[in-house]
């Protein structure tokens, strides 16, 4: 396997061997620029026997295992472009300012704050 700890996922997570052989054998195959801020549809986009939320859980388990880590990408409710990427909820601000103009508090506007997941270095 490309990311050696996905073995750990297919024994601990529940998640079918074919799931998780199916998702290191995508993840490695991802360009070097699109291995950050990689959504779950994107993956059972390009895998049509992976249902969304599989793909969600696939992805969520590789995070605990260390082969993904996870984003917290706050988008300005005025503009929709992406302000500020952090990597904890801990971390995500009080206060963000957009380029637009637009001050806002992220935690008010929480549906504008997309969970996406990059490939860790090796």
């Amino acid at each position: 396997m490309y990311l050696i700890n996905l073995k750990d996922t297919k024994i601990r997570s529940g998640i079918p061997d074919p799931v998780i052989s199916k998702l290191d054998q995508w993840l490695s195959n991802r360009k070097y620029n699109h291995r950050r801020y990689i959504l779950p549809e994107y993956f059972s986009d390009d895998t049509y026997e992976v249902d969304y939320d599989t793909a969600r859980k696939a992805m969520y388990w590789a995070v605990k295992v260390g082969a993904l880590e996870t984003n917290y990408e706050i988008h300005c409710p005025r503009c929709g472009e992406r302000v500020e990427v952090v990597n904890r909820q801990l971390d995500i601000p009080d206060s963000v300012d957009c380029e637009c103009g637009y001050d806002f508090n992220p935690w008010h506007n929480q549906e504008h704050i997309i969970i996406s997941f990059n490939i860790r270095n090796k």
